[in-house]
């Protein structure tokens, strides 16, 4: 039997993709069902009172459990943010489109 492999490794190791793909994103929207979520990232191209364009670059999915951790980190890493550099204003807040939650700036 192997020992168990501890939750927190002394040593982590990244190794990258060829080509790395990196992407900026001001808009975020999220799907969610009972398996995953489902991140869409994008940029937007075009916003009026009438259209809000946007570019959708990459998605990721991930289980439940990784939304919580990463909401988790998230968390603590705003906190410090903020407490360094003072409190980040909130744009207005998109609405929900196609089951989708978000569709606008850092929704």
């Amino acid at each position: 039997m192997q020992p168990a492999v501890p939750l927190t490794p002394r040593h982590k190791v990244r190794n990258k993709v060829e080509p790395f793909p990196v992407h900026y994103a001001n808009s975020l929207e999220l799907e969610v069902s009972p398996w995953d979520f489902k991140l869409y990232f994008g940029q937007i191209e075009e916003a009026t009172a009438e259209r809000l364009g946007i570019l959708e670059s990459v998605a990721v999915y991930v289980s439940p459990q990784h939304a919580k951790a990463i909401t988790d980190i998230l968390v603590a890493h705003i906190k410090t943010y903020e407490a360094t550099f003072g409190p980040i204003p909130m744009p207005p807040r998109g609405g929900s489109e196609n089951g989708r939650q978000g569709d606008g700036p850092a929704s």
